[in-house]
């Protein structure tokens, strides 16, 4: 009816001319606007909060109008008067705020920074209500929100930090499983630089900024950003969800080891866990770093050039020594390996000598060692011979 008023009036328009065409055409695009806010609110109702807002020409009144058709508590049901109170049947008609800004109807508004964890905790730490939308979320965000150092430097009265709506969003918000929410696997550490990436924001806390620029490099970013694998951290994976926090550094190669657990048993037994605690050394990023975690590669082993083990221990000490020996046994082990891939991939021409030695190897009670044993291949080439007249090859 309003639409169809709407066109009434702009055709009248077209039918006058001097100031009265103006005033027309104003009341045309204010009915027309009404009644797209009327089709925005939800089925079977008639939402003032939506039908006023959509009207604002403040963006930061009308965004939340806008956001709402795909935000996830909207589509389960919920509307404006859940979260802000009020009246959503008054005000419009009336053109009176006021009335749906009812405060004795409950009226709460927007909440500050310092309200929103307890604001969002009303439904999302009710274990009842919750279980009617998701059995398996959890419901203690905001005891674990608390423990973290956003929640610890917001009860300090710091509203700079991060709270629920810095990192989900507001009026419009995702599923975490929705590829387009800022907390999606693959979007979360963009949404941690927002803030941890702004050097003038985080100038005042005196913490590095380039964990994102270093992440995006690091084997994690890579496998997560550029190849996709949803398996690769990101920051939360590390730090925490609603309770972020450094990991101490009694925790790091517990922290590690979520996803490196045969890792941490290894350096769990290994003199390093005795020494890096008492010398208060980071476990895991002593040697592998924080957000630019590299690659492993066979050269951080031993004494020689990209070798980490030298950082600590120098030539003459056993560490050195070991270091060494470490690396060329592992050397050995790769030039044994090349040259059994040599001998299986010889073409099938070569000659063959009575009896060689070549290492294989044998399992010598706790564990896999390298022996050197003699045997004959005049019986394998016997065999390759017979093969090869059956295929009519002619001789080895």
């Amino acid at each position: 009816m309003i639409r169809r008023l709407a066109q009434r009036t702009m055709i009248a328009g077209h039918r006058r001319s001097g100031s009265g065409i103006v005033v027309l055409w104003c009341l045309a695009i204010f009915t027309w606007t009404v009644a797209l806010a009327a089709d925005a609110a939800p089925a079977g109702s008639s939402n003032s909060c939506i039908a006023c807002h959509q009207l604002q020409h403040d963006k930061r009144l009308r965004q939340p109008a806008v956001g709402l058709p795909n935000d996830v508590h909207f589509t389960k049901g919920f509307a404006c008067q859940d979260c802000h109170g009020g009246d959503p049947t008054g005000g419009m008609a009336e053109s009176d705020p006021s009335l749906a800004h009812d405060s004795a109807k409950g009226f709460v508004g927007a909440p500050t920074p310092a309200q929103i964890p307890e604001f969002c905790a009303r439904c999302h730490s009710d274990v009842e209500r919750m279980k009617q939308y998701d059995p398996k979320m959890r419901v203690d965000q905001l005891q674990e929100y608390r423990s973290s150092q956003h929640g610890k430097k917001l009860a300090q009265g710091d509203a700079k930090v991060a709270t629920c709506i810095s990192c989900h969003g507001v009026h419009g918000i995702l599923p975490v499983a929705d590829t387009r929410s800022p907390v999606y696997k693959t979007n979360v550490a963009a949404t941690c630089a927002h803030c941890h990436a702004d050097t003038g924001y985080m100038g005042p806390y005196g913490i590095p900024t380039n964990q994102f620029k270093l992440y995006r490099t690091s084997v994690h970013g890579s496998k997560l950003l550029d190849k996709g694998d949803l398996g690769a951290p990101t920051c939360n994976n590390c730090h925490g969800n609603h309770g972020a926090t450094p990991p101490g550094l009694t925790s790091i190669a517990a922290t590690c080891g979520e996803c490196h657990a045969n890792n941490r048993e290894f350096f769990n037994q290994s003199p390093h866990k005795e020494a890096f605690a008492s010398l208060g050394v980071g476990e895991c990023t002593a040697c592998h770093n924080h957000h630019d975690i590299a690659k492993p590669a066979d050269s951080l082993l031993g004494v020689g050039p990209g070798s980490l083990c030298i950082t600590c221990h120098s030539e003459g000490e056993p560490g050195y020594r070991a270091a060494a020996l470490m690396s060329a046994k592992l050397d050995s082990l790769k030039t044994t390996l090349h040259t059994a891939h040599d001998m299986l991939v010889r073409p099938a021409t070569s000659s063959c000598s009575a009896a060689r030695r070549w290492p294989i190897c044998v399992c010598a009670g706790s564990g896999w060692r390298l022996r050197s044993r003699s045997f004959s291949c005049s019986p394998f080439c016997s065999i390759k011979r017979f093969a090869a007249s059956k295929a009519g090859r002619g001789s080895v």
